[in-house]
Protein backbone atom coordinates (compact mmCIF):
# COMPACT_ATOMS: atom_id res chain seq x y z
CA UNK A 1 0.00 0.00 0.00
CA UNK A 2 3.01 2.64 0.66
CA UNK A 3 4.37 1.32 -2.91
CA UNK A 4 1.43 2.78 -4.03
CA UNK A 5 1.87 6.67 -2.50
CA UNK A 6 5.66 6.87 -2.84
CA UNK A 7 5.89 5.72 -6.75
CA UNK A 8 6.54 8.54 -9.03
CA UNK A 9 4.02 7.43 -11.07
CA UNK A 10 1.49 8.93 -8.60
CA UNK A 11 3.33 12.36 -7.24
CA UNK A 12 0.55 14.67 -8.53
CA UNK A 13 -2.15 12.07 -6.16
CA UNK A 14 0.17 11.81 -3.19
CA UNK A 15 1.15 15.77 -3.66
CA UNK A 16 -2.82 16.81 -4.18
CA UNK A 17 -3.68 14.66 -0.88
CA UNK A 18 -0.67 16.13 1.17
CA UNK A 19 -2.14 19.17 0.34
CA UNK A 20 -5.65 18.44 1.21
CA UNK A 21 -3.68 17.48 4.62
CA UNK A 22 -2.16 20.43 5.00
CA UNK A 23 -5.28 22.90 4.33
CA UNK A 24 -6.52 21.13 7.10
CA UNK A 25 -4.02 21.37 9.66
CA UNK A 26 -3.86 25.20 8.41
CA UNK A 27 -7.13 25.61 9.09
CA UNK A 28 -7.43 24.16 12.01
CA UNK A 29 -3.99 25.92 13.06
CA UNK A 30 -5.96 29.28 12.46
CA UNK A 31 -9.62 28.01 14.25
CA UNK A 32 -7.39 27.98 17.31
CA UNK A 33 -6.22 31.11 16.86
CA UNK A 34 -9.74 32.92 15.52
CA UNK A 35 -8.97 33.44 11.40
CA UNK A 36 -10.41 31.70 8.70
CA UNK A 37 -9.10 31.25 5.10
CA UNK A 38 -12.36 30.99 3.72
CA UNK A 39 -13.74 34.30 2.84
CA UNK A 40 -10.12 35.09 1.91
CA UNK A 41 -10.85 32.46 -0.88
CA UNK A 42 -13.89 33.46 -2.32
CA UNK A 43 -13.08 36.65 -3.32
CA UNK A 44 -11.71 34.95 -5.92
CA UNK A 45 -14.74 33.68 -7.81
CA UNK A 46 -15.61 36.08 -10.62
CA UNK A 47 -19.05 37.99 -10.36
CA UNK A 48 -20.30 36.23 -13.20
CA UNK A 49 -20.68 32.86 -11.93
CA UNK A 50 -21.99 34.40 -8.48
CA UNK A 51 -24.85 36.54 -10.08
CA UNK A 52 -25.50 33.33 -12.26
CA UNK A 53 -26.85 32.16 -8.83
CA UNK A 54 -29.56 34.54 -8.08
CA UNK A 55 -32.23 34.08 -10.29
CA UNK A 56 -33.76 37.15 -9.89
CA UNK A 57 -31.06 39.54 -11.07
CA UNK A 58 -30.95 39.86 -14.79
CA UNK A 59 -27.20 39.37 -16.25
CA UNK A 60 -26.76 40.50 -20.15
CA UNK A 61 -23.46 39.32 -21.02
CA UNK A 62 -23.07 35.75 -21.93
CA UNK A 63 -21.04 33.47 -19.81
CA UNK A 64 -17.70 31.90 -21.40
CA UNK A 65 -17.18 28.49 -21.63
CA UNK A 66 -14.50 28.34 -18.68
CA UNK A 67 -17.53 30.24 -16.80
CA UNK A 68 -20.04 27.69 -17.87
CA UNK A 69 -17.92 25.08 -16.94
CA UNK A 70 -16.79 26.28 -13.36
CA UNK A 71 -20.48 26.65 -12.57
CA UNK A 72 -21.20 23.30 -13.55
CA UNK A 73 -18.86 22.21 -11.12
CA UNK A 74 -20.81 24.23 -8.44
CA UNK A 75 -17.81 26.26 -7.89
CA UNK A 76 -19.63 29.23 -7.02
CA UNK A 77 -22.27 27.60 -5.28
CA UNK A 78 -20.26 26.40 -1.96
CA UNK A 79 -17.04 27.82 -0.36
CA UNK A 80 -13.74 27.91 -2.52
CA UNK A 81 -12.42 26.27 0.31
CA UNK A 82 -14.62 23.09 0.79
CA UNK A 83 -14.65 23.09 -3.11
CA UNK A 84 -10.90 23.05 -3.06
CA UNK A 85 -10.78 20.36 -0.63
CA UNK A 86 -13.66 18.32 -2.52
CA UNK A 87 -11.22 18.49 -5.79
CA UNK A 88 -8.06 17.86 -3.83
CA UNK A 89 -9.86 14.47 -2.24
CA UNK A 90 -11.76 13.17 -5.26
CA UNK A 91 -9.00 13.67 -7.52
CA UNK A 92 -6.48 11.99 -5.40
CA UNK A 93 -8.25 8.82 -4.39
CA UNK A 94 -9.39 8.73 -8.33
CA UNK A 95 -6.18 8.21 -9.48
CA UNK A 96 -4.68 6.15 -6.74
CA UNK A 97 -7.85 4.04 -7.45
CA UNK A 98 -7.09 3.46 -11.08
CA UNK A 99 -3.21 3.27 -10.61
CA UNK A 100 -4.32 0.03 -8.13
CA UNK A 101 -6.34 -1.10 -10.59
CA UNK A 102 -4.14 -0.83 -13.21
CA UNK A 103 -1.35 -2.44 -11.03
CA UNK A 104 -3.47 -5.34 -10.12
CA UNK A 105 -4.11 -6.48 -13.87
CA UNK A 106 -0.71 -5.81 -15.00
CA UNK A 107 1.73 -4.98 -12.43
CA UNK A 108 3.21 -1.67 -13.34
CA UNK A 109 1.22 1.83 -13.18
CA UNK A 110 0.41 4.12 -15.86
CA UNK A 111 2.54 7.07 -16.42
CA UNK A 112 2.85 9.80 -14.56
CA UNK A 113 2.12 12.06 -17.65
CA UNK A 114 -0.85 9.86 -18.96
CA UNK A 115 -2.66 9.33 -15.87
CA UNK A 116 -1.97 13.10 -14.45
CA UNK A 117 -4.67 14.43 -16.88
CA UNK A 118 -6.44 11.53 -17.72
CA UNK A 119 -7.62 11.59 -14.37
CA UNK A 120 -8.14 15.54 -14.19
CA UNK A 121 -10.65 14.97 -16.57
CA UNK A 122 -12.39 11.66 -15.62
CA UNK A 123 -12.83 12.66 -12.15
CA UNK A 124 -14.61 16.01 -12.81
CA UNK A 125 -18.31 14.33 -12.57
CA UNK A 126 -17.71 13.18 -9.41
CA UNK A 127 -15.90 16.34 -8.23
CA UNK A 128 -19.45 18.10 -9.49
CA UNK A 129 -21.48 14.95 -8.11
CA UNK A 130 -19.45 15.51 -4.38
CA UNK A 131 -19.80 19.74 -4.45
CA UNK A 132 -23.66 19.12 -5.40
CA UNK A 133 -24.30 16.68 -2.60
CA UNK A 134 -22.10 19.15 -0.18
CA UNK A 135 -24.37 22.60 -1.89
CA UNK A 136 -27.45 20.91 -0.24
CA UNK A 137 -26.45 20.16 2.91
CA UNK A 138 -24.90 23.60 4.04
CA UNK A 139 -26.53 26.18 5.11
CA UNK A 140 -27.44 29.37 2.99
CA UNK A 141 -27.61 32.64 3.49
CA UNK A 142 -30.45 33.77 1.37
CA UNK A 143 -33.89 34.78 2.62
CA UNK A 144 -36.80 34.97 1.10
CA UNK A 145 -38.80 37.46 3.57
CA UNK A 146 -37.93 40.42 0.80
CA UNK A 147 -36.44 40.92 -2.77
CA UNK A 148 -33.12 41.07 -3.08
CA UNK A 149 -33.61 44.69 -5.31
CA UNK A 150 -35.55 45.99 -1.92
CA UNK A 151 -31.99 45.88 0.15
CA UNK A 152 -29.97 48.09 -2.06
CA UNK A 153 -29.30 51.81 -0.24
CA UNK A 154 -30.83 49.98 3.28
CA UNK A 155 -29.00 49.50 6.56
CA UNK A 156 -29.71 45.73 7.70
CA UNK A 157 -29.79 45.06 10.84
CA UNK A 158 -28.67 41.30 12.02
CA UNK A 159 -29.73 40.22 15.52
Amino acid sequence: MWELFINPSNLFFSVSLCFMLFLGIFECLLLLIGFSTQSFLDQFIPEQIIGSQHPDLEINAEQSGLLQFLDWLYLGRIPVLIWLIIFLTVYALFGFIVQAIFYHFTQSYFPLWIIAPACLILCMPFIRLSAATISKILPKDETTAIKLEELIGRTAHIF
